[in-house]
This record gives C-alpha cells, sequence and structure tokens, in this order.
C-alpha cells in the first residue's frame, strides 16, 4: 500500500474554489489594529504579535477588505513602483508566511 503525502495548504498561487485567490483575516484568532503608519498583529492563540511595514500594512488592510491576491499584486506595483515580477514575489512570500502563522483562512 502506497502512503499518501500530506495534503500541503493552497498558497497564493492557488485559488481556494478554482478561481483568483482570496483570503481572509482569521477573526477568530487574530486581532489587530492600525497604529500612526503601521499595523500591529497579535495571534490570540500564541500571545505572539507583528508589527507591518508599511507594503505589508498595506497588503494586510486590503485582506481584511477581501482583495484577491491580483489585487495586492496591483497595489504593490502602483503604490510602491515595485516591477511585477518583484511585486508577485513580495505578495506571495507575505500571504505564505501569513497561511504558515495561521493568520489567514481561504474564502470559499
Amino acid at each position: 500500500m502506497e502512503a499518501m503525502a500530506e495534503p500541503t495548504p493552497p498558497g497564493p498561487g492557488t485559488a481556494p474554489a478554482g478561481g483568483t485567490p482570496r483570503w481572509k483575516i482569521r477573526s477568530d484568532q487574530v486581532a489587530w489594529e492600525v497604529l500612526d503608519d503601521e499595523v500591529v498583529i497579535l495571534d490570540l492563540r500564541q500571545s505572539l504579535y507583528w508589527s507591518l511595514n508599511d507594503s505589508a500594512a498595506a497588503l494586510w488592510q486590503m485582506l481584511a477588505e477581501g482583495a484577491t491576491v491580483d489585487e495586492l499584486v496591483a497595489r504593490i506595483e502602483r503604490g510602491f513602483g515595485a516591477p511585477a515580477d518583484v511585486a508577485v514575489a513580495d505578495v506571495t512570500a507575505f500571504v505564505d508566511s501569513c497561511l504558515a502563522q495561521e493568520l489567514l483562512e481561504a474564502v470559499a
């Protein structure tokens, strides 16, 4: 009998329901607030917190509003002057990090 591979959580390149990837903040496990020019996130389960820089703060606030990965990439390109490949890499890294910390979940 073959061993089954562990399922991997969907990453930002994997659309939850076959469309454009969309994620939401796990409001049951995360508290966050905008303070001055940054976003502070508290993981309520582990009592850990993060302070996000300006680009990450912009992405986080867009995720709170239900933005798609494509919208996040466009924001980094327009708002921060990043080339498309850099914007994709940055958004992918940010979303992957948030998923790894279980701060986000897929929207069906």
